[in-house]
């Protein structure tokens, strides 16, 4: 690396990062004062995109000379300007914009992933000096970037680590201005972007740590893929034997085979590595792979079964939307690297994996660049979708998510609340019109918790027939009682009930009630002229499911039970024990 090259390096890195430190500040203090661009998400998310991410694409890419690096910003800057603005138009007229945070995270969550896997494709674009092969300049430039990233990550944790110590040090001798510095917001964001910079700085001059440190760790890691291979190929042979029904008991056998093919991926690309190497495997070793790799289509085709089923039952969600996109990823990946095990070509073990990861690396990025506009929306197609099927009598007014719509489908679900709350002929339509618009005035995702409710309501007795004293009622219905003594319960939905259990639990001969919702019941008794809340029940063992539990208290299938071990008292501490999980 020439003198001048080196200089160029570190200016450009260095005001990159002096670039998103500022930037990142200015935009965490409009947030906190609720200036522009804060309140106006159609500015405010595509400049935190471009704050947060074009500094550092242009860190990792400092290597570049300004002209190719002008070739390499432009894309980048236009894809989190139609992201931004795309997510700031579906989240329109949401009062939660950034306190919903099942919506921001899956945005930068995938905003990340799409610029990390796009990234390589513009290095190797934009540094137009390079020949050869496109798969290993590929190659070098993702692993470059990996590493750089996380050497940086961990040079700036210990980086805090170390400003941390200092402040505590001088907290001993009551020397606070140190420690409250460090907590600044001010002080913060921006010297945690130098640090940053610093590291990334750091790094890029030492690149044959780098390359060793890749080489050791796709070296160590390829000798795993034997391991995972014998694993798929154990729990295929298994299926044979037990059948798919216990798979489906677990409630997350997709998520769990989807991490067997992302691991199977994984480490055949550590073996694989750019390509240009042997595998280090002994010929036999790599057949018994070869019949392991085989066994990824068959993972991915249970998942894709899995979800169907889902959506058979329950409709399109926008988490059931990602899942089919990430599963579908998946299948490219599996059927190409099963028909890559099925080819020998040039005498090469795998040689197909290098193309399969530049097409599915396509995939990924056009998928994502649909699902992050408005074309693949998924909250517009799981609003669509939902809407459909409620007015199609697919699902009962009483069973539909409301909330869904209102806080996890952004401008699309209130589109669909309008409507609905507008509906003039269906068999259901008081009852959806009525919640429709109870889902429309709450202005967060909590204002249903806090609206008074009458528990007379809201109670479903066991034994059916027991009356309700009237003490209890007014009791629950307090201000300061209504929802600690059960907030499962108060959490529900106007027309859904909780369950409300009479039962002598103490032998006195007066009645204790107990009210169950979600996976606890809160125990109240009358002593004297008053009622008090004793405490709460707690499920041991696995919770079962709702229709199983309402069997069991219509078919009155509950006894109370003495404990096989007394407390024992110490004093006037009492101590209970927890039985431990078999």
């Amino acid at each position: 690396m020439t003198l001048v090259k080196d200089k160029q390096r570190l200016v450009t890195i260095f005001l990159a990062a002096l670039v998103q430190g500022l930037s990142l500040y200015g935009l965490y203090w409009a947030n906190a004062h609720q200036v522009w661009p804060a309140t106006q998400p159609i500015w405010g998310i595509p400049l935190l995109l471009l704050a947060a991410g074009l500094p550092t694409a242009i860190q990792l890419s400092a290597d570049l000379d300004r002209r190719h690096m002008a070739r390499l910003l432009l894309p980048l800057i236009a894809i989190a300007l139609v992201i931004g603005i795309s997510a700031a138009v579906a989240l329109a007229d949401s009062h939660d914009v950034w306190s919903s945070g099942n919506h921001v995270f899956t945005l930068y969550f995938s905003s990340l992933v799409l610029g990390f896997t796009v990234l390589p494709f513009l290095q190797v674009w934009s540094d137009r000096q390079q020949q050869g092969k496109l798969y290993p300049q590929l190659f070098s430039r993702a692993w470059q970037n990996t590493l750089l990233l996380a050497e940086t990550a961990f040079f700036t944790g210990v980086f805090w680590l170390i400003l941390l110590l200092w402040g505590a040090l001088f907290n001993v001798i009551k020397i606070r201005v140190f420690s409250e510095l460090f907590a600044e917001p001010v002080f913060i964001v921006p010297i945690t972007a130098l640090a940053a910079g610093g590291a990334m700085y750091l790094a890029q001059t030492r690149e044959a740590i780098a390359l060793v440190l890749r080489k050791h760790w796709l070296g160590i890691t390829a000798w795993l893929l034997p391991l995972i291979g014998f694993i798929a190929l154990l729990f295929i042979a298994s299926l044979a034997g037990t059948g798919l029904e216990p798979l489906w008991r677990t409630g997350k056998a997709t998520f769990l085979m989807l991490w067997m093919v992302a691991l199977l991926i994984k480490l055949s690309n550590s073996a694989y590595q750019d390509g240009e190497r042997e595998v280090p495997y002994p010929a036999w070793l790599q057949a018994a792979l070869r019949l392991a790799l085989l066994t990824m289509p068959v993972f991915v085709g249970l998942c894709g079964y899995a979800l169907w089923l889902r959506i058979a039952q329950y409709g399109w969600s926008v988490e059931r939307i990602w899942a089919v996109f990430i599963t579908a990823i998946a299948a490219c990946y599996a059927i190409g690297y099963a028909l890559a095990a099925l080819v020998r070509q040039q005498g090469r073990w795998m040689h197909w994996i290098g193309r399969v990861n530049i097409v599915a690396a396509g995939l990924t990025i056009a998928g994502l660049l649909g699902l992050l506009s408005p074309l693949l929306s998924p909250q517009r197609i799981a609003a669509k979708t939902q809407e459909q099927r409620l007015l199609a009598g697919k699902v009962k007014a009483a069973e539909f998510d409301f909330w869904a719509l209102r806080f996890n489908d952004g401008k699309y679900g209130l589109e669909v609340l309008r409507r609905l709350e507008q509906l003039d002929a269906h068999p259901e339509k008081e009852a959806i019109v009525a919640q429709a618009k109870e889902a429309l005035t709450n202005k967060n995702r909590y204002d249903r918790m806090q609206k008074k409710i009458d528990w007379k309501d809201r109670l479903r007795v066991h034994p059916a027939g027991s009356a309700i004293p009237p003490g209890l009622l007014a009791y629950l219905n307090q201000d300061d009682n209504e929802y600690r003594i059960n907030p499962g319960c108060y959490r529900l939905s106007t027309d859904q009930l909780c369950d409300l259990i009479q039962v002598d639990l103490n032998n006195d001969g007066q009645p204790d009630w107990v009210i169950l919702g979600e996976g606890q019941g809160a125990v109240l008794a009358q002593q004297g002229d008053n009622w008090k809340l004793l405490g709460w029940l707690n499920f041991r063992g696995k919770l079962p499911n709702a229709e199983i539990l309402q069997k069991l208290l219509e078919q009155k299938g509950y006894k109370t039970v003495t404990p096989q071990y007394r407390d024992l008292m110490l004093g006037g501490l009492r101590l209970r024990l927890t039985p431990a999980e078999d």
